[in-house]
């Protein structure tokens, strides 16, 4: 469990943790947990460790049975320490001490919800993958700093992929970060200085449910009619529903003849409600073609309302569009690529890009560049301007 024998504790606690019975754990002798240390204890309900300042590579991973942790003197939090509980909610590292979280330090931790960040210098995130298919991943949770660094953690590398909040507000329980109604985002001529691209807003999308939407650029896209670029651009943060393509797997006449666009325009825009509808602008869109067995890069260019993503546009290729925004501020990492559906499970979503006689391009399931036949359902992923 420890670096020494002697911090373990009775022989009663001992056995526990080598059984895997032990449901609670209260040490107060214990300052750095080893490597392993807890691995996998799954009937670990409850841990209390004061005075540990350091938790080692995979020390408290696999713990199925936790739900929440305060960790009040830890500094150091080793890769893949805390990973792989699955029913853990909140993690309170309520000391004051600068913090150092490893990469995948929280990664697969699905419920993780809270996260109690009180240092009172800003503290290292190594990489976002630590918080790989997590809650606060998905901006569904929310990461709690001091009132007086919440500018700093929003602009900070790595930090600035999450929803940070005065950690005076704990616990949230409504993650939009843009409190503004739509009418308001609507008609906001300070949008550029009052909106942050990763901001989130949900929309009541009819018989789809809530839907959160996410800035995901600003003044980006060209406006149809080449009056100059729409202010900002919104796309749905996980997955609306899964629908094909086309009826069968065919690309002819690429995305601007597709039935998803057919569905997209019939089944899903009279949902969007009227303001926000109305509000709408129509921007210029190119996507890649297939003919003649050959790809045809920016093979057609289409006025669009709302629309699918394009390859270029999420993975800032030119292998199928040269042209176009990119939205890299969002799609900046394989992790940031991962949408979810209604099952709260990572999944496939379609982009608009042709790459074969049967198949359009995709993001899979663990956000990378894939593609898929046109005939199956996958994941709808929209976006449009206002």
């Amino acid at each position: 469990m420890a670096n020494t024998r002697d911090t373990l504790g009775d022989q009663v606690t001992v056995d526990g943790l080598i059984n895997h019975t032990l449901t609670s754990l209260e040490e107060d002798g214990v300052t750095i947990l080893g490597d392993y240390a807890l691995y996998k204890n799954t009937a670990l309900t409850s841990v209390n460790l004061p005075n540990v300042i350091t938790l080692g590579t995979y020390s408290l991973n696999g713990c199925t049975g936790l739900t929440s942790i305060e960790l009040p003197k830890v500094n150091t939090i080793n890769t893949y320490a805390l990973a792989v509980n699955t029913n853990l909610e909140i993690v309170n590292l309520s000391g004051t001490e600068k913090k150092t979280i490893g990469a995948n330090a929280f990664n697969d931790d699905t419920k993780l919800t809270h996260l109690l960040v009180n240092s009172s210098t800003m503290s290292t995130l190594s990489a976002i993958s630590a918080f790989t298919n997590t809650k606060i991943a998905r901006k569904l949770g929310a990461i709690y700093v001091p009132t007086d660094l919440i500018a700093t953690y929003k602009s900070g590398t790595n930090w600035s992929n999450y929803f940070i909040a005065d950690i005076n507000d704990y616990p949230l329980t409504n993650f939009d970060s843009i409190l503004d109604s739509w009418d308001t985002i609507i008609a906001n001529t300070n949008y550029d200085n009052d909106y942050n691209v990763g901001d989130i807003k949900t929309v009541s999308l009819g018989t789809f449910g809530n839907i959160r939407f996410e800035l995901v650029a600003k003044n980006a896209d060209i406006k149809a009619d080449n009056s100059g670029n729409a202010r900002m651009t919104w796309v749905t943060k996980d997955i609306l529903t899964n629908h094909n393509m086309n009826a069968t797997s065919i690309t002819t006449g690429g995305y601007d003849a597709s039935a998803m666009k057919t569905y997209l325009t019939n089944d899903v825009l009279p949902q969007i409600p009227s303001n926000i509808r109305n509000a709408i602008i129509p921007v210029t869109k190119t996507s890649s073609t297939y003919k003649d067995n050959a790809i045809v890069k920016d093979g057609q260019t289409t006025t669009e309302t709302i629309w699918l993503l394009s390859n270029h546009e999420v993975f800032n290729s030119t292998t199928y569009e040269t042209t176009g925004p990119v939205y890299n501020t969002i799609f900046n990492s394989t992790a940031n690529k991962i949408k979810y559906n209604s099952s709260n499970a990572a999944d496939w979503w379609w982009l608009r890009s042709a790459s074969g006689s049967a198949y359009f391009r995709s993001v899979g399931n663990s956000g990378y560049d894939n593609s898929y036949s046109a005939g199956d359902a996958r994941g709808v992923v929209f976006g449009f301007c206002i």
